[in-house]
């Protein structure tokens, strides 16, 4: 048991690494911590199970002291990758919204950016939290940049070859995309594109063509 316990400590360290931090690496760590969290559950109550047998049988209790450590550090991460999550979680509840609905209150973009700035000034003092804090300014400060030529996008005044000059020709969107099955995640996909200067003056002379 105590060797279950101490290959588990050394296999926490690989998600406590935030190294590379991407979306797609993020996710997989997601996906990865959610199987050692249940292989914490079962590591911790099998240590219960042996400390109460070895009472039924009065012999010497034994300890796993390491159980409580990892468990600390554990707590610990979890919550660092939680933050990751609850960011995705809220982004993704935004994209998934058509653009022709969610155009009419695009503030909420703003909205977002605001809420999440004053979330992470309250991780500032939490030392273990610098990599997250870095990663989430660095993704709000592309989506802010791009903010203002997503706002030309309205197009409520574009034609058909201006949303595909627009979608296939500048953002590279799939040519099968049209106004009706646009939704905001194909703006927030290619936020590094849109916060183009170049971009954002495109953007702007269509909608006032």
């Amino acid at each position: 048991m105590h060797r279950k316990i101490k290959d588990f400590g050394i296999h926490l360290q690989d998600f406590i690494s935030l190294k590379v931090l991407t979306r797609g690496s993020i996710e997989r760590k997601l996906l990865s911590f959610r199987k050692a969290s249940e292989e914490f559950q079962v590591l911790s109550k099998e240590s219960e199970i042996i400390v109460r047998s070895s009472q039924s049988l009065c012999m010497k209790l034994p300890t796993f002291s390491e159980i409580g450590e990892i468990g600390t550090i554990f707590k610990g991460s979890c919550e660092i990758w939680s933050i990751f999550q609850k960011y995705f979680s809220h982004l993704d509840s935004i994209g998934s919204e058509s653009w022709i609905t969610f155009r009419k209150n695009i503030n909420r973009i703003d909205n977002f950016c605001s809420e999440w700035e004053e979330k992470i000034k309250s991780l500032d003092y939490v030392e273990a939290c610098k990599d997250v804090i870095v990663y989430l300014n660095g993704e709000l400060q592309m989506l802010k940049d791009a903010l203002p030529t997503i706002k030309h996008c309205y197009g409520d005044s574009f034609r058909e070859d201006h949303w595909e000059e627009l979608l296939q020709g500048k953002m590279g969107v799939s040519s099968e995309i049209r106004i009706e099955s646009l939704f905001c995640y194909h703006f927030l996909q290619n936020l590094k594109i849109l916060s183009d200067p170049d971009i954002f003056d495109f953007a702007r002379e269509l909608s006032n063509r």
